[in-house]
């Protein structure tokens, strides 16, 4: 079961990279948005915003007190603002060649609820009303699903309450993805039973269309 969700880990939580790499040229879009939202300290925004500008960057980029940027690029930064939380930032262009800015926040640690937020910008770092989007439900992720009335059925039903919701941008592009991570406790790590209920867990995607996020569906991906 541990590996079964580390798969799930590191394509939602992204973890940091397992070499020192160089950043690449981040859109000044990115910047200016970041630069205006509150993410962390004033301070914080503004060395990491620096830092940004310079060439030379190599990633991760340690900050201390659980702070690192640890993903830059033209379109994204993924930045670890504590020791259980992280910040996603997406540069989402709309059909006018203006920008926005989808900021997912997501909060992950051992005894801990998944929990993730999202929000949109404006490249003025201004928080805006729209595009609106419906993350999945519990009874859409339990949908088709057949539980048995067992103690690994209870146990896997108690885990999904509160839901445990992980959103995540795709790696390259700009879909959404929706899946859920339960806090599991040492002996639900050794329950074959409740790991073949947890594998049956669905993954939804949304997708921008340079206008709004298309409502979630089931994916494979």
């Amino acid at each position: 079961m541990r590996s079964y969700l580390k798969g799930i880990l590191a394509l939602v939580l992204l973890g940091a990279p397992l070499l020192t790499l160089h950043a690449q040229l981040v859109s000044e879009y990115l910047i200016k948005a970041f630069l205006r939202m509150d993410i962390l300290t004033e301070q914080s925004q503004l060395v990491i915003a620096s830092s940004l500008r310079d060439s030379t960057l190599l990633l991760p980029l340690d900050l201390g007190e659980g702070i690192r940027l640890t993903r830059a690029n033209e379109t994204r930064l993924t930045i670890e603002t504590s020791e259980v939380g992280r910040s996603d930032l997406r540069l989402l262009q709309r059909k006018d060649g203006s920008y926005i800015v989808g900021l997912i926040e997501i909060i992950r640690g051992e005894g801990l609820t998944t929990d993730s937020r999202l929000s949109f910008y404006s490249t003025e770092g201004e928080k805006l009303s729209y595009p609106s989007i419906s993350t999945p439900s519990r009874a859409e992720f339990l949908s088709g699903l057949d539980i048995p009335k067992t103690s690994a059925g209870y146990r896997f039903l108690e885990l999904l309450t509160p839901l445990p919701l992980a959103l995540s941008w795709h790696n390259e592009g700009t879909n959404l993805y929706a899946e859920l991570l339960p806090p599991l406790r040492d002996e639900d790590e050794t329950d074959k039973a409740l790991e073949s209920l947890l594998q049956m867990l669905p993954r939804f995607v949304s997708h921008w269309n340079s206008s709004t996020f298309t409502p979630f569906t089931l994916t494979k991906e």
